[in-house]
């Protein structure tokens, strides 16, 4: 039986899974490594705290994403075998990944190398694209949630976890959150898109990218620049995390696809992954900062350092009680020394301890313009200063170079203060959006490059799919160098286009519709003739679409189905032979009874003279 108190440890719940020691305690729940004594295999526990009874609306929910879950299978996926309520506990079964955790691994290394960092996104990426393509979002990938087994195989877990799906994030929680997620919003695809982004920013600078009030981290408006990543790197986690969401990519598989050209593009070679507590030295770059050179030391030799002689003491003379005028004269310049020692000396004390607590504290910008962004933080360093980097487009700086410091190079400045250093980012690059965005975000993130926006009237296009006044697309492309403040030409939707309606044209002739057709935009084309007593041969009987029916754009075709009819002429009183080449003349077939012969003339026909019939219809002639 379980016990009642928030340690579950050593239970049996179900009468079947064995809690045995707590892998994780988490905000809500705890995560316990068991065993399912059932099929005996090692699993994991995942239990709701039982000093928070759910509600039924929160079990059926959970069990409804359970079930979800359990559906899902995928290499990258731990996949999930039971769900349960027992009692006041519910518990959720999963696989057991012997192995540890990427906040483990982030808490021995710091951050990690792009190469390790790309093929750790990589299989959560690849699993999440799974869950997207199910309609299944995660709603909480973080360190935490991603395993890293025997081997460096990488395994995304949570799934189905016991939290509702509208619950807001909280804690350490919210770092890995989309606003929209903290704004009290659903799990999506979008926000799974910005927790990798966040969880891949993590790992290439060692820190979440913003914390609150007490040190608690929270989604910030724009993730800032890496430093010393490549900018494709750089600006492909930015796009992750963009606060719109429509400026993301839309699921994890278009994610994972850019991860992919963006690592062919910077050569990254899939890396095997580090299993935490394994020695770092086969996976990570150690970066040496320049030494600065220690203090010059006394190097004098023996033969220069002299010790001060002191004169022999004079004898002493013998005492007079007459005053000698040179001796007085003696004594009084022994007496201004003194005086004039007991007002230098505070002077040069005072002075000393000004210039220590002044010109000694205080430092120089140094001149880094020009130089790689590594050489000038070296330099930064070296001169007792703090910099932000910010990266900026520039049309002759090539990407990675210092541009300027603000304030300037020789700006004096107290030990220890910040200063900002813009480095290029090179020219700047049409960015990506996602087509049914709104003007207003894509004018931003294209002026954040360094652009111009422009409108075209001309360039608009119709859509059936993006509604009228989103951005369509860009031109040039998206990804196309330019430079700054080069035009970049938003493609608006004009929404749907005119339907046009199908014209009558039943009763014309064949050319007199196809006329019509043409004046109204749309093209015309003969199907296969019909026969109809009551249209005069070719002319038009009906059309396909019948008419009005109004079309679509992409829909420029209408089929017309003409009359094929033969009017039977009047043959009697002709000779049979005559009458019958004449009614065959129009494609009738003709059936002559004439016990006299076809040089008799014709007395009768089968089909009344002016009647319709359709081709090859039998025509029966009698001779006289």
């Amino acid at each position: 039986m379980p016990k009642s108190n928030s340690d579950l440890t050593g239970s049996l719940l179900e009468r079947r899974y064995r809690l045995d020691t707590v892998i994780e305690p988490r905000t809500t729940s705890t995560v316990y490594r068991g065993v399912d004594v059932r099929l005996d295999r090692a699993i994991a526990v995942e239990v709701l705290d039982t000093t928070l009874p759910p509600d039924p609306a929160f079990v059926a929910e959970f069990e409804r994403g359970a079930r979800s879950a359990a559906r899902l299978r995928h290499p990258a996926v731990v996949a999930v075998h039971d769900q349960c309520v027992d009692g006041d506990h519910v518990f959720l079964v999963t696989e057991f990944v012997d192995g540890g955790t990427l906040r483990g691994l982030l808490a021995e290394r710091g951050k990690l190398a792009p190469a390790i960092a790309l093929s750790v996104v990589g299989p959560v990426l690849s699993a999440l694209g799974a869950a997207h393509h199910a309609g299944l979002a995660h709603g909480e990938v973080r360190p935490e949630n991603v395993l890293i087994g025997k081997g460096g195989k990488v395994r995304l877990a949570g799934f189905g976890t016991l939290r509702p799906r509208a619950a807001a994030p909280a804690g350490g929680d919210r770092a890995y959150a989309s606003p929209e997620r903290v704004g009290g919003g659903v799990r999506d695809a979008r926000g799974d898109v910005y927790s990798v982004g966040i969880v891949l920013y993590e790992m290439l600078t060692g820190g979440v990218p913003g914390r609150g009030a007490g040190g608690v981290p929270h989604p910030v408006p724009a993730v800032p620049s890496i430093a010393g990543v490549p900018l494709a790197l750089d600006n492909l986690v930015r796009r992750a995390t963009r606060s719109d969401p429509a400026l993301r990519p839309a699921d994890a598989a278009v994610f994972l696809a850019e991860l992919e050209r963006v690592g062919v593009e910077l050569g990254l070679q899939p890396q095997p992954v580090p299993e935490p507590g394994t020695p770092p030295e086969q996976d990570r770059t150690i970066v040496m900062r320049p030494v600065p050179a220690a203090p010059r030391e006394n190097t004098s030799s023996a033969a220069e350092r002299t010790t001060p002689v002191r004169k022999p003491p004079r004898p002493p003379r013998p005492r007079s009680k007459k005053v000698d005028p040179v001796e007085e004269k003696r004594r009084r310049q022994r007496r201004a020394a003194l005086w004039t020692g007991a007002v230098v000396v505070p002077v040069l004390v005072a002075g000393s301890l000004w210039w220590w607590l002044g010109a000694g504290s205080r430092t120089s910008v140094p001149l880094v313009s020009g130089q790689s962004e590594a050489n000038a933080m070296a330099q930064v360093r070296d001169a007792s200063l703090s910099a932000q980097v910010v990266r900026v487009p520039s049309n002759d700086v090539p990407n990675g170079n210092v541009l300027r410091t603000e304030p300037g190079n020789g700006t004096e400045l107290e030990k220890g203060s910040s200063i900002t250093v813009y480095v290029s980012r090179g020219r700047p690059v049409v960015p990506f959006v996602n087509a049914g965005v709104d003007v207003e975000p894509v004018t931003k993130e294209i002026g954040d490059a360094g652009l111009k926006v422009v409108t075209d009237e001309a360039k608009n296009v119709f859509s059936e799919t993006v509604p009228a006044g989103k951005v369509i697309g860009l031109e040039p492309r998206p990804g196309t160098p330019l430079q700054i403040g080069a035009p970049v030409t938003l493609v608006l939707s004009k929404g749907p286009a005119p339907k046009k309606p199908v014209p009558n044209v039943a009763g014309m002739t064949k050319d007199e519709a196809l006329a019509e057709l043409r004046r109204n935009g749309l093209q015309g084309v003969e199907a296969p003739a019909e026969f109809s007593p009551a249209v005069e041969p070719g002319r038009v009987i009906r059309t396909d679409p019948v008419p009005g029916t109004m079309l679509g754009p992409d829909q420029t075709t209408v089929s017309l189905v003409v009359a094929t009819a033969v009017t039977v002429p009047e043959v009697r009183g002709k000779p049979v032979k005559d009458a019958r080449a004449e009614l065959q003349a129009l494609g009738l077939q003709v059936t002559v009874a004439s016990p006299n012969g076809e040089d008799v003339v014709c007395a009768a026909q089968s089909v009344e003279p002016g009647q319709r019939v359709p081709p090859a219809t039998m025509i029966t002639i009698t001779g006289a």
